[in-house]
């Protein structure tokens, strides 16, 4: 089974997104859903099987698998086919996923996580133990930006301080171990970050001054430091000397764009997904083909996508069960358009399929049913290549 993170990256100098959470951002500008209204969504998250969003007024939904009670919908509650309201009806700014855990910020800076709680993921002091609504993060730290993948979280504080939780088995805590921890622990070496991303198995940060740094495993390179050596003792610098804005892993890949939003990806090429034409893993940073200028760019396993100026969204990387959207299910090397002309303006990525919210707060999904993740009041398990629409909450 291929897992996904939901991972969001953003340009700051593009104010068609605004910073958020695996993923996740808020449109702006004209045709924005007004706010108080519950029908339309702001952000989304995508893990395996499911998705989550927030609507205009903080209050989330998730929909589809909830074995481990990553839909926050409570104990014994089967897969919810269309978006649900997770318990406890807290407001939320920020919602990312990792590959069965959900975790969000709420106003004031506290972390707040649910599901599968492998190697303390929920950061909630304890440890392989499902939690099925949200609860909050232990440590009393307050965060700005928060950020889930795999079975590891990872927060900033508004200092720049980064914080992880998790599994730590290739250093992707960057605490200097390879140790699991079910509370934060900060990542070490004095950096001051203003973004964060995470992988499957990988963290990275980004600089006031654009400097690229990543930190975990290295399969494929997909730290980009020119090797592929785990990084366990700590952050390690992105080679190449390029400025970046904001950065995204995958499970063994990872891309950040600059401030002009041109993209750039390395690690494993499995399936092109990262997007240069080729499947050749790359060990620095490589540019992405097609000269897109982006707004933001999301990964999952072998997939990558991304919002251009214009709210096109591209897709590029496996294709398998229809992650793309481009009503195939034919893997690309190079950026492809989602189908249907939604005028996509943030897309989130889970391990076998996507989301996109148009600037009018309308959620369309594609790519496998199998739990329901689609959102479209069917349990299926049937490939969607082209989006569909989200039922969506009242």
């Amino acid at each position: 089974m291929r897992h996904s993170t939901s991972i969001l990256i953003h340009v700051a100098a593009i104010t068609l997104l605004l910073a958020a959470c695996g993923g996740s951002s808020s449109p702006t500008g004209p045709g924005d859903p007004p706010v108080g209204n519950a029908s339309a969504f702001t952000q989304l998250a995508a893990g395996w099987g499911m998705t989550c969003g927030l609507n205009s007024t903080g209050k989330a939904y998730c929909w589809g698998n909830n074995l481990h009670g990553e839909s926050g919908v409570g104990q014994g509650v089967a897969a919810a086919v269309t978006p649900t309201a997770v318990v406890g009806g807290r407001s939320y700014t920020q919602i990312t996923a990792g590959f069965n855990h959900v975790c969000a910020l709420d106003a004031a800076g506290a972390a707040w996580c649910w599901g599968q709680n492998i190697s303390g993921s929920a950061g909630i002091g304890v440890t392989n133990q499902d939690v099925f609504t949200p609860t909050q993060v232990v440590g009393g730290q307050t965060f700005v930006e928060i950020k889930a993948g795999g079975y590891t979280t990872c927060a900033r504080t508004a200092a720049g301080a980064a914080w992880c939780w998790g599994r730590g088995t290739s250093g992707e805590l960057g605490n200097g171990t390879t140790t699991a921890s079910n509370v934060p622990v900060q990542v070490i070496g004095g950096l001051s970050f203003t973004k964060l991303g995470r992988g499957s198995y990988h963290s990275c940060g980004i600089t006031a001054a654009g400097d690229a740094y990543c930190w975990g495993r290295n399969g494929g390179g997909s730290l980009g430091n020119g090797t592929t050596t785990d990084a366990t003792a700590g952050p390690v610098a992105v080679s190449g000397g390029l400025k970046f804005v904001s950065i995204a892993g995958g499970q063994d890949h990872t891309c950040a764009l600059t401030a002009a939003g041109k993209a750039y990806c390395w690690g494993g090429n499995i399936s092109g997904g990262l997007g240069d034409g080729t499947t050749t893993g790359r060990l620095v940073p490589t540019a992405v083909s097609g000269n897109l200028t982006l707004s933001a760019i999301n990964l999952s396993s072998y997939q990558s996508c991304g919002i251009s100026g214009s709210n096109t969204a591209y897709c590029w990387g496996g294709n398998r069960t229809a992650q793309l959207g481009d009503g195939s299910t034919t893997d690309r090397a190079v950026p492809t358009l989602v189908a249907g002309n939604h005028g996509l303006v943030f897309v989130a990525m889970g391990t076998e399929h996507g989301c996109g919210i148009t600037n009018a707060g309308e959620a369309w999904c594609w790519g496998t049913n199998g739990n329901a993740e689609l959102g479209i009041g069917l349990y299926d398990g049937q490939l969607r290549t082209s989006p569909v629409k989200v039922q969506m909450p009242n």
